[in-house]
């Protein structure tokens, strides 16, 4: 492995650990939802990535990235967005403690459909505009110039895409199983899915705080 791969596999798999509204976000609809919401998330979120990946390469995002009037639309949409997602968790948590429980003491959980759950992923990260300027300033650090960088730039994507979508499928699978266990003890899910919620709300605060 060369020193650029190994560097460019480095970032890329601190960066997916390193939790973010993505991870929040699944938290989320897997705890609301159970693990049948980890797909329609998943792909949401990839298809988001996906947008980001090709505007970059078309040069596209370059708008984003001098546009003062572009950025900030952007980023303020994405923010209330997520700040709207944490509410709504937060909100759902409170209701939750309310409900009348089935006589296994577990809460009947709502049922979103593909999607709603779809969407809630593609938005939270085609209206990420740090996504945009990441891309735009890491790609072209590992993609040669000339007709190879489109090419090596996909490829590069490509991978750093499978590698979260490992992680993010493995955490999802580790947040069921922490939601099955907590099914006898409510009142701590529910501070959980609160607690995910008001997380969600930090990363719409930050991104409205971001400069380019």
């Amino acid at each position: 492995m060369t020193s650029d791969a190994a560097t460019f596999l480095g970032i890329v798999l601190v960066l997916t650990i390193t939790p973010g509204a993505d991870m929040a976000l699944v938290m989320r609809n897997v705890l609301a939802h159970g693990m049948r919401a980890t797909w329609p998330t998943l792909l949401g979120i990839f298809s988001g990535f996906l947008v980001h990946v090709v505007a970059c390469v078309a040069g596209l995002s370059v708008v984003l990235r001098d546009s003062e009037v572009a950025f900030e639309a952007v980023k303020l949409v994405g923010a209330a967005w997520l700040v709207w997602l944490g509410a709504s968790a937060i909100v759902g948590a409170v209701r939750s403690s309310s409900t009348t429980q089935a006589a296994t003491g577990e809460v009947e959980e709502a049922r979103a459909s593909f999607r709603a759950l779809f969407v809630g992923g593609f938005l939270t990260n085609v209206l990420n505009v740090k996504i945009a300027l990441f891309y735009i300033a890491f790609l072209p650090q590992f993609a040669p110039a000339g007709d190879r960088f489109v090419p090596v730039a996909l490829g590069l994507a490509a991978v750093q895409m499978a590698i979260g979508f490992t992680w993010l499928t493995t955490y999802a699978w580790l947040v069921s199983r922490a939601g099955s266990a907590l099914e006898a003890n409510p009142r701590t899910r529910r501070w959980i899915e609160g607690s995910t919620g008001a997380a969600l709300v930090g990363f719409g605060l930050r991104l409205a705080a971001a400069s380019r």
